[in-house]
């Protein structure tokens, strides 16, 4: 019966019945323990010694159990242990997984039987860490899975710049520069952080301050000035030291 035809194949045709040797832990297991006779292997026969495993290793979360060996393998060799790292293929609905993303444990992403593949579900305290507010979430647009760390060449795009960062953009200072104008008129391309502005190059002889930063003053130190210049440069937002001797009337 069925014992005699499976003895002939294993005799006429050995690489074909057992192409490779059973993992340390199968080793000594009868071939019909695994193997139906005409349905190969099962997810039912595997499920005969490893239901509590299944149970207990995220296969729901990973949505797997439909079919074992799409994620585990045999007759590799004795050593060969099922590593928790190794990427089944994904479903077309899925992020396609690059480079050192192969390694990751899948249950660093499959928390849940309906996984959101997005770069903050593992990036998250990165991007808060070092994005303006406004920020583009298209995380793609300047990074690859092959490297995190990008230049972004602004000269291949014909954008306005809230298109990517936001039009309503965080200033640190709240007022900040509120007269009609550009981005470009502080920031550049190459970097997010604000030069020195070049207030010299606007010609501003015997121009308040409070014309481009209308904000009300906030006299930390009880000042008693209303000349901004007499705390601050126009290099600077930081107020420099005050020479407490140029002060007229002095101090009380």
């Amino acid at each position: 019966g069925t014992a005699l035809v499976t003895y002939t194949l294993a005799v006429s045709a050995p690489e074909e019945v057992q192409p490779g040797e059973l993992s340390t832990a199968h080793e000594g297991i009868d071939c019909m323990r695994c193997h139906d006779a005409y349905d190969g292997v099962t997810d039912e026969l595997c499920l005969d010694c490893h239901e509590d495993v299944l149970r207990m290793v995220w296969h729901d979360e990973a949505g797997g159990g439909e079919d074992c060996t799409e994620c585990h393998y045999e007759h590799l060799d004795r050593d060969y242990i099922t590593d928790l790292t190794e990427v089944p293929p994904h479903p077309e609905r899925a992020i396609e997984l690059e480079d050192s993303h192969l390694f990751v444990r899948c249950s660093e992403c499959h928390w849940s039987a309906e996984p959101e593949p997005e770069c903050s579900s593992c990036h998250e305290r990165y991007i808060q860490g070092t994005h303006q507010v406004g920020f583009t979430e298209d995380c793609e647009l300047c990074h690859v899975q092959l490297s995190w760390e990008v230049e972004y060449d602004h000269d291949d795009e014909v954008a306005e710049c809230v298109e990517c960062h936001g039009d309503d953009p965080d200033h640190t200072y709240p007022g900040y520069l509120e007269y009609n104008s550009t981005c470009d008129a502080c920031h550049g391309v190459d970097v997010w952080v604000m030069p020195a502005f070049d207030h010299d190059a606007l010609n501003l002889t015997n121009v308040s301050c409070q014309l481009c930063h209308p904000q009300s003053l906030d006299l930390t130190y009880g000042a008693r000035s209303d000349d901004c210049s007499d705390c601050h440069l126009n290099t600077s937002w930081t107020p420099q030291r005050v020479d407490h001797y140029k002060i007229d009337p002095p101090c009380a």
